[in-house]
């Protein structure tokens, strides 16, 4: 099977829009590369590097089961693409049985405003670092169906996204974070204008980790959680940290619940005692 698509569409200057669907990747198992806080990687099998890659007038991208095989490495697979403001993907890096690794995979794209995302990056012990990193103007961000792995890391996963306080912001996890013994703390990270943050069935596997979940977004006021946390021994320690603190987004402010700026939380089946 394919092993490299690295550089597919690096410096396309011309490209305006894309669609690319069922680029698997490797069937063949990669060996066992490390353990590491009793999850699992395994050695890269396919390259998934620098595909979009300085493509200056591209707007538009369509993303349809792709690195769906074998232990998929994403790294900066989208990078500097100025003129893009849509991203769709479905089934992205959802393989069964070895983990996927990003690092960067959505790099500095300065004017993406809007991305849905649906049943991807649910295979067990996958590893995403920053993969959504320097999206300042998203608006409008929907995932249903993904992260939810077994054993997986998902730290960091947002990163400097919904950053302009000019526009309303908002996010909807959908289904997300379900695998048993997934990581999931510091997932949504300098948000800073995420103003609405709706969270169903988010966090429901056994022993999940969803301490200090969201990290400075210091402008969210609305949150509805409807069975959020409610998984055996699932921990929420400092669920909401940093959150809804001051309008100027003061760093050395803090605090451990939902006071501050947030108006409006609404809980159904979730368990807020563990919120704060």
């Amino acid at each position: 099977g394919i092993t490299t698509i690295n550089r597919m569409f690096s410096g396309c200057t011309g490209l305006t829009t894309a669609t690319l669907q069922n680029i698997l990747g490797s069937t063949a198992a990669p060996s066992l590369a490390d353990t590491w806080n009793g999850c699992r990687w395994y050695n890269v099998s396919v390259n998934f590097n620098y595909v979009f890659y300085n493509n200056f007038n591209l707007t538009s991208l369509t993303l349809t089961n792709i690195g769906t095989n074998g232990a998929p490495y994403f790294y900066q697979f989208i990078y500097m693409c100025p003129k893009l403001t849509t991203l769709t993907l479905n089934n992205v890096a959802s393989n069964t049985t070895y983990g996927t690794q990003t690092y960067m995979m959505f790099c500095h794209i300065p004017h993406l405003r809007t991305l849905n995302m649906s049943n991807s990056f649910n295979g067990p012990y996958t590893l995403t670092r920053y993969l959504f990193y320097y999206l300042p103007y998203v608006s409008n961000m929907t995932v249903k169906n993904c992260f939810n792995g077994n054993y997986s890391h998902y730290y960091y996963t947002w990163h400097y996204v919904f950053c302009d306080r000019t526009q309303t912001n908002t996010l909807i996890l959908d289904n997300c974070f379900k695998g048993a013994s997934t990581n999931a703390r510091y997932s949504i990270v300098n948000c800073m204008a995420l103003d609405n943050l709706t969270m169903t069935s988010v966090g429901t596997g056994t022993n999940a980790l969803l301490g200090r979940f969201t990290v400075a977004c210091y402008g969210l006021k609305n949150v509805t959680a409807t069975n959020v946390g409610t998984g055996a021994s699932a921990e929420m320690y400092q669920f909401f940290y940093q959150a809804g603190i001051s309008t100027n987004y003061n760093y050395n402010d803090y605090n451990y619940g939902l006071e501050g700026n947030i108006y409006s939380v609404i809980t159904n089946n979730s368990n807020p005692t563990d919120f704060t």
